[in-house]
């Protein structure tokens, strides 16, 4: 905890703050970015945000569910920030357990959630319907690009890294 309250300490390299993708680190991280004196308050939520986020892309329900177990027994749920990424986190994991036909507002939403990376000029950006019925969208990283695919049929997802779909 001391870490978060004194400026002269930092992660260093790039992706460092992976090494706090672990739900032992879930508490900690939460009850940081909750507090509204913490100078690391955004970077904390940052790592829960992005942590949530590869376990929701990868379809983790068990660990999801074991966030959500920390979490809800925690008072300070009330920033309102964290009430937001809570609920959405929650929405996801509901599509995991029931799919479910989803609307164009609800896949636009989805695929937000799962490759928003907090820089306005990264944002997936929809390319329309694929042959399959799925919606695809694609991400530019300069050298490479990203696909990202919703099936709006069952609420489910895929991404294609580096190639698109067939």
């Amino acid at each position: 905890m001391d870490w978060a309250y004194d400026d002269d300490l930092y992660l260093t390299s790039q992706d460092e703050d992976l090494v706090l993708h672990a739900n032992k680190y879930v508490a900690v991280l939460f009850k940081l970015a909750s507090q509204v004196d913490c100078p690391k308050k955004d970077y904390c939520y940052s790592i829960l945000y992005h942590y949530a986020q590869d376990l929701m892309m990868r379809r983790d329900a068990r660990a999801l569910q074991e966030i959500f177990s920390i979490i809800i027994t925690d008072k300070d749920l009330k920033d309102p920030q964290l009430l937001h990424w809570f609920s959405d986190v929650q929405w996801v994991y509901q599509l995991l357990k029931e799919p479910r036909v989803i609307t164009e507002d609800e896949v636009n939403r989805l695929t937000f959630l799962l490759t928003d990376n907090f820089d306005i000029t990264l944002r997936a950006v929809k390319l329309g319907e694929h042959s399959s019925g799925l919606v695809e969208f694609a991400k530019h990283y300069g050298h490479y690009t990203d696909y990202f695919y919703v099936d709006p049929q069952v609420g489910d997802w895929k991404i294609s890294k580096f190639k698109r779909l067939a």
